[in-house]
C-alpha cells in the first residue's frame, strides 16, 4: 500500500516569507472604518483549462488568507467575466494608495507556489482608487430610486 505524506507549512514560515517579500503584518487587523475610498490592486489571471474552481478556491481561501496578515489589506474580489470563463480578475483592496502599490503580492515566491499549478498566465497589474458612488451626494437618489 501506497502512503502519501502531505506538507503543511507552519504559519510562522508563511509571516517569515512575506516579510522577506516586503510585505507588512498587522497584529490588530485590517478594517478601516469610515473611509469611503479604498485603493485597489488588480491582476489579471487566465486560468488553466478545466482549473477555474481551483484557481478561484485557492483565491478565496489560501491567498486571501496570506494577505490578511498584511498591513492595510482590506479585501479581495474575483471577478470573472462572462465572455471568457478562464479570465479572472482579482481585486485586492488596501486603505492607502501606498500599500496597493507597494503590496506586490502577485510577486511573492509564496503566491506564485499557491497559483502557479492553476494559471496559463497572468496578465496586467494595475492600481486604482475606488469610490462608493452610492454613499453620499446627490447621487443617492439615482443609485436607490425606489427608497424613501
Amino acid at each position: 500500500m501506497a502512503s502519501v505524506a502531505l506538507e503543511i507549512e507552519e504559519p510562522q514560515s508563511i509571516d517569515l516569507e512575506l516579510e522577506k517579500e516586503g510585505a507588512r503584518r498587522s497584529p490588530a487587523g485590517n478594517q478601516s472604518e469610515g473611509n469611503s475610498t479604498l485603493n485597489v490592486r488588480a491582476v489579471g489571471f487566465i486560468a488553466s483549462p478545466g482549473r477555474v474552481r481551483e484557481l478561484t478556491e485557492c483565491i478565496r481561501g489560501s491567498l486571501t488568507g496570506l494577505l490578511k496578515k498584511v498591513d492595510g489589506f482590506a479585501g479581495t474580489i474575483i471577478l470573472q467575466t462572462h465572455e471568457e470563463m478562464r479570465s479572472l480578475l482579482v481585486l485586492t483592496y488596501w486603505e492607502t494608495e501606498h500599500q496597493a502599490k507597494a503590496n506586490r503580492w502577485e510577486d511573492f515566491s509564496v503566491t506564485q507556489d499557491l497559483v502557479t499549478p492553476y494559471i496559463d498566465a497572468r496578465t496586467r497589474v494595475q492600481t486604482y482608487q475606488a469610490m462608493d458612488a452610492c454613499q453620499s451626494g446627490p447621487s443617492l437618489e439615482r443609485c436607490h430610486p425606489h427608497q424613501s
